[in-house]
C-alpha cells in the first residue's frame, strides 16, 4: 500500500489501475492486467507503425517539506520580447535526497508556449507539439548522474 500522508494529486490511469482507498491514510493499487492488453491494442491500432507504446500508470505529486528531499531541482526563466521569447530551464540533481540512487533516467521538460508560434529553435533539441501548444525536452538515453559533490 501506498500511504496517503506522502502524496498529493495521485492520478491512476483508470483503464489499467484501480485505485481503492479503505482508511483514507493508505491507497491500494490494482493492476487490471486483461485492460492493459486491451489498451495496448488500442494504441497499436492507432498507431500500427510504432514499435513501442509508452502507457502513463500512475501520476502524483510528493509532498515536500523542504527543498532538501527534492531528486531533481528546476529553476525556470522566461524571457518574452516582442518578436520572440526564451525559455532557460537550469536544473541539478540532489543525490541526497535518494539514498542509493547513481542516476535520474527518462527525465522530461515539458513548457505550455501559447500566441502564433512560426519558427522553435533549442538547444538541446527538443520537440514542438504544435497540436498541445507544447515544448517538450526528453533525456532518455543519457541520463542525470548524481553527485553527492557540497555546492
Amino acid at each position: 500500500p501506498l500511504f496517503r500522508s506522502k502524496l498529493d494529486q495521485i492520478l491512476p490511469n483508470k483503464h489499467v489501475l484501480d485505485m481503492t482507498s479503505n482508511d483514507g491514510t493508505t491507497i491500494q493499487l490494482k493492476f487490471l492486467m486483461p485492460a492493459l492488453g486491451a489498451y495496448l491494442k488500442k494504441l497499436a491500432d492507432q498507431s500500427p507503425s510504432s514499435t513501442y507504446h509508452n502507457v502513463d500508470i500512475l501520476k502524483y505529486q510528493v509532498k515536500i517539506l523542504d527543498g532538501s528531499s527534492l531528486p531533481l531541482t528546476l529553476f525556470g526563466k522566461w524571457l518574452c520580447e516582442s518578436t520572440q521569447s526564451t525559455l532557460t530551464v537550469e536544473y541539478a540533481c540532489n543525490a541526497g535526497a535518494i539514498p542509493g540512487a547513481k542516476s535520474l533516467a527518462n527525465v522530461q521538460i515539458i513548457a505550455p508556449v501559447s500566441g502564433d508560434v512560426k519558427k522553435m529553435e533549442s538547444e538541446p533539441k527538443a520537440a514542438w507539439m504544435a497540436d498541445r501548444q507544447r515544448v517538450v525536452w526528453i533525456r532518455r538515453v543519457k541520463r542525470f548522474r548524481v553527485s553527492s559533490r557540497k555546492v
